[in-house]
């Protein structure tokens, strides 16, 4: 999960209080109530519990985020995730996205593979369901592509020759990651140590992408938004 930001609330039902009235041309929805149709929609999508749920707010609770993760059972490595967003003072529209990576913070800052939005409008609730399931709809085809890289990052061998050229093509010629990123990940390369699953024993691209994208997030959260540049970037130009 990449959902960055200090929670100020407990529960999301905590911040169903802060909802105002609705209006003729605007009409609120509680978060509590959105939480809980996201995860209607989702348990019946992907046949399965949630594996995690997370969220966050502004400093006020007027803007809401949240984020849920379902594991893939036919891949161990990856989960699909869900991320929303909502406000109670008119500033967001119901926004949901997802994919294989989805990133939440609390400075407006939101991304992921598929992207829907609905306003808070009268009728919202009878469209609401329709958008959530047409991106899910969408996320399984945009899913079943990274799977396809991830497959071929796989069978793409690197030695540490190689490791470094690319880290300094991304870090110097593209400006994609840090010059202090990529000397952490050339040390999480030659170590790597994730989870302890063995899954990135292999020297290989997979290996390599790992060590980025989990020392780009934690260099700096906000970097995380460069990790789909990242990507198409070796798919474009190392695994092509």
């Amino acid at each position: 999960m990449a959902l960055y930001g200090k929670r100020k609330f407990k529960h999301v039902n905590e911040l169903d209080g802060l909802m105002p009235q609705a209006t003729r041309s605007y009409v609120p929805i509680a978060f509590s109530e959105l939480t809980e149709t996201v995860k209607r929609s989702c348990d019946e999508f992907f046949n399965s519990e949630v594996r995690s749920f997370d969220f966050t707010t502004d400093k006020t609770g007027n803007k809401q985020f949240g984020v849920f993760t379902y594991p893939d059972i036919n891949n161990p490595q990856m989960d699909y995730m869900v991320g929303y967003r909502s406000s109670y003072d008119k500033s967001i529209s119901a926004q949901f996205c997802g994919g294989g990576s989805v990133i939440v913070c609390d400075n407006m800052m939101f991304i992921g593979d598929v992207f829907t939005a609905r306003k808070h409008t009268t009728n919202m609730m009878e469209d609401l369901e329709f958008k959530i399931d047409g991106m899910l709809d969408t996320i399984e085809i945009s899913y079943g592509n990274l799977e396809k890289d991830i497959d071929r990052m796989k069978e793409i061998e690197l030695n540490n020759t190689q490791v470094s050229k690319i880290l300094g093509d991304l870090a110097f010629n593209k400006r994609l990651i840090g010059s202090s990123t990529a000397n952490s990940s050339m040390r999480a390369w030659h170590k790597s140590i994730y989870d302890g699953s063995g899954y990135y024993d292999d020297k290989n691209m997979w290996r390599l992408y790992n060590a980025i994208t989990e020392n780009t997030r934690h260099a700096n959260p906000l970097n995380s938004f460069k990790i789909k540049e990242v990507h198409k970037h070796l798919m474009e130009n190392y695994a092509s």
